[in-house]
């Protein structure tokens, strides 16, 4: 299911590593006043899938990356920490 939205780059049992377009659109998006599930549900996710603390954890990480980076801070991945994602078995249910 996952995979199937163009947002994720791939995913795991355990993460989601989202496209770095994804992680500044929502940077931007979150500056501008939208709200983090707002950003998320309009990018095609299934909060109740993915975890409602999931937005939250993925935007504050991705802020600090901004901030600290800007936008070529997303060019590499950045691994290590809890939070991408429980994604279980919903990644497995892909469009074949």
């Amino acid at each position: 299911i996952l995979l199937q939205n163009i947002n994720v780059a791939r995913c795991s049992e355990r993460s989601i590593t989202y496209h770095q377009s994804f992680k500044i659109l929502a940077v931007k998006k979150y500056h501008e006043g939208v709200s983090v599930s707002q950003i998320f549900k309009e990018a095609g996710f299934d909060i109740t899938l993915i975890g409602n603390d999931i937005p939250s954890v993925c935007i504050r990480r991705w802020r600090k990356t901004f901030k600290k980076d800007g936008e070529s801070g997303f060019a590499k991945e950045a691994r290590g920490g809890p939070g991408e994602s429980e994604a279980s078995n919903i990644c497995l249910n892909r469009k074949n």
